[in-house]
């Protein structure tokens, strides 16, 4: 074949196909040198991502954990909420922050009942729900508190009667003469609807033994004293019991603090309640001795039989206006039933027995007999 004859073939396509897919070739591998470059930015930008995530759940965590490593004492009063108590764990060093507990406890849904008391926190707790379960299964600290059947409110009896007044009880329990004042002034307890006479709390704190917390109230403490007090009346039937003796329910109980305080021997209490009742309905004095000592104490004097004073049955007609001590259960139920006697008159001996009389000639006999030392303060 000569020159000539290759004149007439047409080469351009080919070279055009050859260049194309040059071109091509050239753009794959184009692309695939720019193919790390992309995963490259992906992969860190996960790996940022990745760290922001577990660095914010381990922030988070940190912030959930104690904030030292020593032992706490944290005292849970009655009523406080749950973000009351987280307060006082960040406060007390016990949690970092106060905001991330509350709502770790909102989405996990976890709601510990604190009891009220003294707790100590021991160090080393790993996160918040491991420190409010070992928390919440502490057994909370308690007291014994006894009000005592005789005791008044706020004074002795006499110099040589040493049973400690409420008030005293209360202050040894922890309490201060301000809380105290406070709860004696209080008339929300159910107790007082059954008692609208009312006019100070003589003779309305319960005489018996109570175990409290110690982080309790002194309202809490005197509600326990309260609640036992309502039962027993009505256990008892003493408003029904009462008014067939022809007294409220609120004379009953100071009857009944009269004769707590007349009376050493319980199976003596009916027969001097029995007494009371007879010179009541009479219209006569009661003539107790132990109301005129209660009224020389409220007068902040010795013992003054002719003292002036609506407390003083020696003088004055009719019931006190108020209890002048706390009675006993026997006591209380004495009024409720009393003996059915023909006595009148009875005194209490130098020897604590109590001797009755039915005529004031066999009393007085009685008096000379039996009541030297006592009766000689007269």
């Amino acid at each position: 074949m000569h020159d000539d004859d290759f004149k007439d073939i047409n080469l351009t396509p080919a070279l055009n196909s050859q260049a194309s897919d040059s071109n091509l070739s050239l753009h794959h591998k184009s692309a695939r040198r720019k193919s790390p470059s992309l995963k490259k930015k992906i992969g860190i930008c996960l790996g940022v991502v990745i760290i922001l995530l577990v660095g914010s759940v381990g922030a988070g965590w940190w912030l959930l954990t104690p904030a030292n490593n020593q032992p706490v004492m944290l005292t849970i009063k009655s009523g406080a909420s749950t973000s009351q108590v987280i307060d006082q764990l960040v406060e007390k060093g016990a949690l970092r922050n106060a905001q991330i507990a509350k709502l770790y406890l909102k989405i996990t849904k976890f709601n510990p009942n604190f009891k009220p008391g003294d707790y100590q926190i021991a160090p080393h707790q790993p996160n918040i729900k491991i420190l409010l379960l070992n928390l919440k299964k502490t057994k909370p600290d308690t007291q014994r508190i006894t009000f005592y059947p005789g005791a008044t409110l706020d004074h002795y009896n006499s110099e040589t009667d040493k049973t400690p007044p409420h008030r005293q009880v209360l202050k040894q329990a922890g309490y201060n003469d301000e809380q105290i004042n406070t709860v004696f002034k209080s008339r929300q307890h159910q107790l007082f609807r059954l008692l609208p006479e009312v006019t100070n709390l003589e003779g309305l704190i319960f005489g018996d033994t109570y175990e409290i917390f110690t982080a309790d109230t002194a309202e809490n403490a005197l509600k326990r004293s309260f609640d036992q007090y309502l039962k027993f009346i009505k256990q008892n039937k003493l408003v029904e019991l009462y008014q067939k003796q022809g007294l409220t329910l609120y004379q009953g109980i100071i009857l009944a603090s009269i004769v707590e305080r007349e009376v050493n021997s319980a199976e003596d209490r009916a027969k001097v309640a029995q007494v009371f009742l007879k010179r009541y309905r009479q219209g006569t004095m009661l003539g107790s001795d132990v109301t005129y000592q209660y009224a020389s104490r409220l007068a902040g004097k010795p013992n003054d039989l002719y003292i002036k004073s609506p407390f003083n049955t020696r003088q004055v007609t009719g019931l006190p206006p108020t209890p002048i001590a706390t009675p006993g259960k026997e006591s209380l139920l004495a009024v409720a039933k009393p003996s059915d006697t023909d006595y009148l008159f009875f005194v209490a001996g130098d020897d604590e027995k109590t001797y009755f009389a039915k005529t004031l000639e066999e009393h007085e006999q009685n008096v000379k007999r039996y009541c030297h030392k006592k009766c000689a303060v007269h």
